[in-house]
């Protein structure tokens, strides 16, 4: 089994190889901005510098990349997560509301999907797939929960630093509970649960 470098490293390579649409070549040096990482500080620049261009040709290319599968499954996630994604950022801007739910919409149906993609191309069988979208949707959560720690805002002004702090220790101790309904070997995702968990004592 790689190790979680060692798929980054794979990740990377990948990412590098990526062709983007032809007629992108206006945006092609951005969106390769956009996947090299770094910190928020990006975002705020891109849109003033993109418009938000650079993000709608990600996501199309998300999809087109999706699509040269031999199974609809995998954009059909994409789909559903984008939809949740806009739901939230609706939710967000107009309403507000519950700030657990938002986030179950703007992140945690992302990182679902994530899991969920994986889950088609290994055909696990449909049967077997909610621990582990169970666990995704968590894990989501506990990352929005912990980014507003880092930041202090969203649930740090709604509930306060102590209360945002016990909420990712229950998010994370849910995520676990997940894993352990997970009937294979994951031993990958507790590292990368423990390594947001670090950030959570750390924050």
């Amino acid at each position: 089994m790689n190790s979680l470098d060692e798929h980054r490293g794979l990740i990377e390579a990948y990412l590098e190889r990526i062709v983007f649409n032809r007629d992108l070549g206006f945006v092609d040096g951005v969106m390769r901005y956009a996947l090299s990482g770094g910190g928020k500080r990006i975002r705020p620049v891109l849109c003033l510098a993109t418009g938000v261009l650079a993000g709608d040709a990600l996501l199309a290319q998300a999809f087109d990349l999706a699509l040269t599968l031999s199974m609809v499954e995998p954009a059909r996630e994409l789909a559903d997560a984008t939809l949740g994604m806009i739901a939230g950022q609706y939710r967000d801007i107009k309403e507000r509301g519950d700030l657990r739910e938002l986030y179950e919409l703007k992140t945690g149906r992302l990182f679902e999907a994530a899991v969920a993609c994986g889950l088609w191309v290994a055909r696990v069988p449909v049967v077997d797939h909610g621990p582990w979208r169970m666990f995704g949707k968590e894990f989501g959560l506990l990352f929005q929960i912990l980014d507003d720690i880092a930041d202090g805002d969203g649930l740090v002004g709604e509930l306060g630093r102590d209360e945002a702090h016990a909420l990712a220790m229950k998010t994370e101790g849910r995520a676990r509970l997940w894993l352990d309904e997970i009937a294979a070997d994951t031993s990958l995702l507790d590292e990368l649960l423990s390594g947001l968990k670090t950030r959570a004592v750390a924050s």
